[in-house]
C-alpha cells in the first residue's frame, strides 16, 4: 500500500512543471522531488527487512526514513518556506506528501509491533513535536 503511496506522488511531482514556480517553490519541489524517491528506497527496505525477519536492517531503515521524515519537516517549516503550505501552487503536493509519510510511518511502527519481543525491544513509543516539528520514536532496548 505504502508503496503505490510513495508512486503516486513521486509521479506527481516530477510531472509538475516548474514554469511558473517562484524560486521558492521550484527549489522546494526539488527537494521534494529527491527526498521522496530516496524515502520509498529506504521504506522499500525496511519493508524487506521486516518481510525477511533481518532486524537490524529493518530498524536501520525505520530509523533513517523517520530522520529524513525529519529533515524534510524542517526544511519545509523554515520561515521563508512557510508560504509554501498555504496558497503555493504546489501546497496541494505538499499537503499529499505530508499525507503520504505520516501514514508511512504509522503504518511501519504497526508493522514493527508484532516482532518487538524478537527484536529484543521492550516498547517503542513515537510523539510529534511541534518546535521544531519532528516525529520522536524511543525504544527500550531489552537488557541481554
Amino acid at each position: 500500500m505504502e508503496s503505490t503511496l510513495f508512486e503516486g506522488i513521486i509521479k506527481r511531482l516530477s510531472e509538475t512543471s516548474e514554469a511558473g514556480l517562484s524560486f521558492n517553490e521550484i527549489e522546494a519541489l526539488k527537494f521534494l522531488r529527491e527526498e521522496t524517491r530516496k524515502q520509498a528506497e529506504i521504506y522499500k527496505a525496511f519493508t524487506d527487512g521486516i518481510n525477511s525477519k533481518k532486524w537490524d536492517m529493518a530498524l536501520s531503515n525505520f530509523i533513517l526514513f523517520t530522520q529524513r521524515v525529519n529533515m524534510v519537516l524542517l526544511y519545509l517549516l523554515q520561515p521563508t518556506n512557510v508560504s509554501l503550505l498555504v496558497g503555493s501552487k504546489i501546497s496541494n503536493l505538499i499537503e499529499e506528501y505530508l499525507s503520504t509519510v505520516s501514514l508511512s510511518l504509522s503504518s511501519s511502527l504497526l508493522l514493527l509491533r508484532p516482532y518487538l519481543k524478537e527484536m529484543g525491544i521492550e516498547s517503542i513509543t513515537a510523539s510529534l513535536s511541534s518546535n521544531p516539528p519532528s516525529l520522536n520514536v524511543s525504544m527500550v532496548i531489552k537488557s541481554a
